[in-house]
């Protein structure tokens, strides 16, 4: 009895730690999770500042360098080395990483923590523009720390785009060369090209670089690493040559996910609206919805004339987003091409009470005759009268 008895107390306690240890476990893991969102609204908080200061002070230069020289280096010196001398570049590689929404004055926002554990920032842009980050964050003693970034708009973790960039501008050998594209071989006189290349690059000569690339051999020259590169460049030359390259991405890299965001623009200009509709629902799968891929989202579904999708997404775009003017003007363009004319009042309504405005028949006398349809209407006349 006495053996029995203290097993049931043993499976008893057994239990009771159990479920203390999983409501500490849990307990934990939301506070976790609130640190990461709090931190990375401070992250997104510092990228609209432009405050490289605040930024290197969140950033862990010292694990992003470690991390880059191991994909990099063998030798434990050459890494040591290499990580102390990108430790004095800190503010320029992160300048670099936020240089294009510095520019542009994009809006950064802390918008989740996503199942991978990765705080996620989305970039709304004036032109309708989207981008979005994963911070890799490390937890310590003393808080979180940035150790690297996931960017949507290059697909790549910022140091993979680093240690890529490295080896091709560096060129050390053909087999680091071959393992960096993921090509069989190299020849030396490749191996020479993409040295010239990289002195080219670093001189300024965009132009040349250029030229050097379109010389290669066609597997280097397709492979996902060269075409990265060859769509920088060709930015520099012309949208023709920008275009050619976005061209040879889709064809040969189209169907990877990490291709989806940046082909969108490309399947719009080559009137693929459908291609450019799926990838943005994959970044829809992937991130949820938001008024800025929505707005994308409702866009293509406009120029693919299915006006009552359009309108419905505009709709939920309007509602995350009242401030939007672009989105609620499209979705009145939607309203109007599905013909619900008492749609449209009504939201012309709204847009008087919120206003302080009033609508005349004169603001309606388009020379295209876009709104004579709506003009005829029951709807329209008994809001004029």
């Amino acid at each position: 009895m006495f053996v029995i008895h203290n097993v049931r107390l043993i499976s008893c306690l057994g239990l009771i730690f159990l479920i203390a240890f999983l409501f500490s476990s849990i307990a934990h893991s939301e506070n976790s999770e609130r640190g990461k969102a709090a931190y990375a609204a401070k992250f997104a908080s510092a990228i609209n500042a432009s405050d490289i200061d605040e930024l290197s002070d969140m950033f862990n230069i010292k694990a992003f360098g470690d991390k880059v020289s191991r994909q990099l280096y063998t030798d434990k010196k050459e890494r040591k080395d290499f990580s102390k001398e990108i430790s004095k570049q800190e503010a320029d590689i992160l300048s670099g990483a936020f240089v294009f929404v510095f520019q542009q004055q994009g809006k950064a926002t802390f918008k989740d923590v996503l199942d991978n554990g990765r705080p996620l920032i989305s970039v709304s842009f004036d032109n309708g523009g989207i981008d979005y980050f994963e911070l890799i964050l490390n937890e310590t003693e003393s808080g979180f720390q940035v150790t690297d970034l996931f960017v949507l708009s290059t697909g790549k973790l910022l140091s993979d785009v680093m240690v890529q960039n490295i080896q091709i501008i560096l060129a050390p050998s053909s087999s680091l060369l071959a393992r960096a594209l993921g090509v069989k071989k190299i020849d030396k006189k490749t191996v020479a090209r993409f040295k010239s290349m990289g002195e080219l690059m670093t001189s300024g000569d965009f132009e040349g670089a250029y030229k050097i690339v379109q010389s290669f051999p066609e597997d280097v020259r397709n492979s996902r690493a060269m075409l990265d590169r060859a769509i920088v460049l060709s930015q520099r030359i012309s949208d023709e040559e920008y275009q050619k390259q976005l061209g040879l991405l889709a064809k040969h890299h189209g169907d990877s996910d990490t291709t989806q965001f940046m082909l969108i623009d490309y399947y719009v200009l080559q009137g693929e609206h459908g291609k450019a509709l799926r990838n943005i629902n994959g970044v829809i799968d992937r991130y949820g919805e938001d008024a800025g891929n929505l707005y994308v989202k409702g866009n293509m579904q406009f120029l693919m004339e299915d006006y009552s999708l359009s309108s419905m997404t505009f709709d939920k775009v309007v509602k995350l987003d009242p401030e939007n003017i672009d989105a609620l003007d499209s979705l009145i363009t939607s309203l109007v091409l599905e013909e619900r004319f008492d749609a449209v009042v009504a939201r012309l309504k709204q847009i008087e009470n919120d206003n302080d405005v009033i609508y005349e028949n004169e603001d309606f006398n388009d020379e295209s005759g876009f709104y004579d349809a709506f003009k005829q209407s029951e709807a329209y006349k008994a809001w004029m009268n």
